[in-house]
Order: C-alpha cells, then structure tokens, then sequence
C-alpha cells in the first residue's frame, strides 16, 4: 500500500512539473463586492485536457462547502456554513450560486479540481468576495427641543444608518450649505458596532440670529451621501420662534368695499347737482 502511494505521489509530481496533461483553471469569476442580500454566482471554469474529472470543489476560508462529483448520487452535495446558502438548482459541475449573502459570506473562495486515477492530480485557484451593508433608511436629525429665539445656543445632532461604507454628512439652514466657520461649529464622529458595522453622525452648534428666521421658522436639513454607490437621502426639522409675532393683517369684505363706491358715487352725484343750482 505504501508503495502504490508513493507511486501515486511521483505520478503526479512529474506529470505537474512537466506540464503535460495537465488540468487547467481557465477562469475563476467571483463577483465582488456584493451588497448583503444580493445571490450571485461564483465560477470557476477548467480544462480537463485529457483527463476525467473526479470532483469539482468550493472552499470557503479553507472549510469544504460545495462539491460535484461525476459518480456520487447526489452528483450535488453542499454543507451548511456560516453566510452560505446555496442555490442547489443553479449550481452546476463549473459554478456554485450563492442565495441572499450576508456579512458572514464575506471571505476566501477556493475553487478546485481533481483528475480521476491514475493521476490524481488537482488544480486550483482562489479569490475574495467583499459584501457591502447599504443603509437601509435615511440620517435621522434632532435638537433638543423644538422651540427657540434669537439669541439662544442651539445643539442639532444628524446621524445615519448602519453601515460598512464611508457615509458623508452635511447639513444646510434655509437651503444654504454649512461649513464650520466662526459663525458654526461642526463635529463629525463614528461609532463602531460589534458587527463591524458603523454608523456616521455630525453635530452642529451655533447661536440664534434675526437672519435665521424667515417668517418665525427654520428649515434644517441633514444629507447623507455614499459616493461609491451614488446614493443620497436626507432629513429635515422645522423650527420655531417662540417670540415671533406676525403683523395683523386688514381684510376689507367685498360688501364694504361696495358701500364705499356707493357713498362716493352718492357724494359726487350731490355735489354735481348743487353746483349746478347754485351756478344758476
């Protein structure tokens, strides 16, 4: 039995060194990165030259998970790890498809082949796949209250959504963009999530004047920004002046509108006939 190993081993040491008959990988495609809960498929095309294939193989981190072999039944055998859920009706013998990925799928991707006897031989070849966390809502923007005045010091706070992206904030009062100045102070901060996932936020302080109210109101805007996917979303919080008082207004009904043009025009008629009466 030893014997009939090494004879194996040297087999397939001089046909690997020669170069002839040898298997090759001709392609291996792994779509990365992939945005978690997308299925993609991974593929790793060969060719035997003129060797038959004994088994066609996907590892993961170095863990087994997917194998095709000619003469097993099942031909399609998969193992259920971590982040991998595997499409048996989309696989075949040069590719494996990978259902709703998530953060655990992320890895090294090893794809191979083997040869059947007296050969043996294997080739192989591996590649990572990166998954991206969009967020899934829009930055969420708060004060601590609601209601101010001129004068008063004020405290906005604008954070996003998880994710494994840089997520860029900013923020704009009555529409116009703000950047820190001597006039308003900007902090930018980044949580850490166990996860490995990170949330962006951005506070802003600044005092109250007359030119940041328009008509007792004042309009705060956060946008988040991801470049890489060109995705924007945005959040926005009102204002009040608690001292504001509008101007009172005049209305004038169209009855009383009508009784003045009735009195001018009885005016005007009256002087017209005294005039003349007295002209006579």
């Amino acid at each position: 039995m030893i014997t009939s190993y090494l004879f194996v081993i040297i087999v397939q040491i001089i046909l690997c060194g020669t170069g002839s008959n040898a298997l090759r990988i001709t392609l291996l495609d792994i779509p990365s990165p992939l945005v978690m809960g997308e299925s993609a498929e991974l593929t790793c095309n060969y060719d035997l030259d003129d060797h038959t294939l004994y088994s066609f193989k996907w590892y993961k981190d170095g863990f087994e998970f997917y194998r095709y072999v000619p003469r097993d039944y099942p031909q399609i055998q998969y193992l259920k790890i971590a982040g991998i859920n595997v499409d048996v009706r989309k696989s075949t013998k040069k590719s494996v498809f990978l259902h709703s990925v998530n953060l655990a799928t992320r890895g090294k991707y090893r794809c191979e082949i083997s040869a059947e006897a007296p050969s043996f031989i294997t080739a192989a070849k591996e590649g990572f796949l990166d998954i991206n966390v969009l967020p899934t809502q829009g930055p969420k923007i708060v004060a601590e209250q609601s209601l101010y005045t001129v004068g008063d010091e004020i405290v906005v706070n604008c954070t996003s959504d998880r994710s494994n992206l840089e997520i860029y904030l900013n923020f704009t009062i009555n529409g116009e963009p703000i950047s820190n100045s001597i006039d308003y102070e900007l902090t930018f901060w980044t949580q850490l999530h166990a996860d490995s996932l990170k949330t962006a936020g951005l506070s802003l302080r600044f005092i109250l004047t007359t030119k940041h109210f328009h008509g007792g109101k004042l309009k705060l805007k956060c946008i988040s920004t991801m470049s890489r996917y060109n995705l924007a979303n945005e959040a926005n919080l009102l204002l009040t002046d608690y001292n504001y008082r509008p101007e009172p207004i005049q209305f004038i009904s169209s009855e009383s509108q009508g009784m003045e043009q009735f009195y001018e025009s009885f005016i005007e008629t009256v002087y017209k006939q005294t005039s003349k009466h007295f002209i006579r």
